[in-house]
């Protein structure tokens, strides 16, 4: 899942364009090390946010669990399907591609939280912020470009929409 997430978010949303503005300003090949490991952890963080979001219904422009509807690998998901019981894996690979109604996402929405994956990527969206967080105070950049990245870090931090 982290491999999906790295090509699919990650490199495409974040590293690629944080990538092309330092090479434009011609950083050095240290500096460019270190804003691919920021736009990384970045890509990372708003992944997580993003499935987190999908299952509890706090992305307003989206129906709760599309993810899920879509047939889509989430952390969330892989966290059921690795780490949990045949009974609660079994219920969300039922739930998968299909149409739910307010009761079948109320289910998987406890399933979720009881299982423990509503812990754990919020865990994970404190963990990649922080990683952002740190590896920015190395990067050469003005205080306003910082800033403006720091924003960002914390609106992924901020789990609502």
């Amino acid at each position: 899942i982290d491999k999906k997430n790295m090509y699919k978010t990650a490199s495409y949303t974040f590293v690629r364009p944080m990538l092309t503005w330092a090479i434009l300003a011609n950083a050095p090949k240290e500096q460019q090390e270190l804003i691919t490991e920021l736009g990384k952890y970045m890509g990372m963080a708003f992944q997580m946010r993003d499935d987190y979001l999908d299952i509890i219904g706090g992305d307003k422009t989206k129906s709760a669990f599309s993810d899920i509807k879509e047939w889509q690998q989430t952390y969330f998901t892989n966290y059921i399907f690795e780490k949990w019981t045949p009974a609660q894996q079994e219920l969300l690979k039922s739930s998968m591609g299909k149409e739910l109604d307010e009761k079948q996402i109320k289910a998987l929405q406890i399933m979720f939280q009881e299982s423990g994956a509503i812990d754990f990527g919020r865990q994970g969206i404190i963990e990649y912020s922080q990683k952002s967080r740190d590896i920015l105070t190395e990067i050469q950049l003005n205080d306003e470009a910082k800033q403006g990245i720091l924003t960002l870090i914390k609106k992924m931090e901020k789990l609502e929409h």
